[in-house]
């Protein structure tokens, strides 16, 4: 049996509807979100490493980014997500884990803020075993324990938990 899980994270104080899943455990919120990998692997890349500004409008993604190659589902997919989170401009953190069997696959998390990636606050390895991009801890960057953070084994279950749970109390609440 395999995992893959990916979601934004994020410690501002943003409105949420009900009707996007989402979770929060003390002053964390964690968002899950239908993208794999490379989709966030990629916005990393782009954004990041690259420093290529956000563009006003997801229309625009491809307007002046003829020198990085992008694949157009899973740029504009996170951007949506950013845009519908109110989380242009502020702080957050991109999260992938996922593995096959039990093993490890690929682990990637990113911290940005203010539109950018925070200097040494991301990480990526793969079961190949390319560790070329590890280079600091998003969530330490962040001020974000990961302990606060709702992990599941997959966007669907991340769901189903979402769907069972939204009315009753617990460790984790909705906004």
């Amino acid at each position: 049996m395999s995992s893959a899980y990916s979601c934004i994270i994020t410690k501002e104080k943003i409105i949420i509807s009900e009707n996007v899943p989402h979770f929060k455990i003390n002053d964390v919120i964690t968002v899950p979100i239908d993208v794999n990998n490379y989709a966030i692997e990629e916005f990393i890349e782009v954004f990041g490493i690259n420093k290529k500004p956000f563009p006003l409008k997801i229309n625009d993604l491809y307007n002046g980014y003829d020198d990085v190659s992008l694949t157009e589902d899973n740029v504009s997919r996170i951007l949506e997500i950013i845009d519908l989170l109110n989380l242009r401009g502020k702080s957050f953190i991109l999260f992938h884990e996922s593995d096959w069997a039990d093993i490890p696959d690929a682990h990637t998390e990113a911290a940005f803020s203010g539109g950018e990636l925070v200097e040494d606050g991301y990480y990526m390895e793969s079961d190949d075993g390319n560790e070329n991009c590890k280079y600091g801890n998003a969530f330490t960057k962040s001020g974000i324990l990961a302990s606060k953070v709702y992990y599941d084994r997959s966007y669907d279950d991340a769901i189903t938990a979402y769907i069972e749970n939204i009315f009753k109390p617990g460790i984790w609440r909705v906004l």
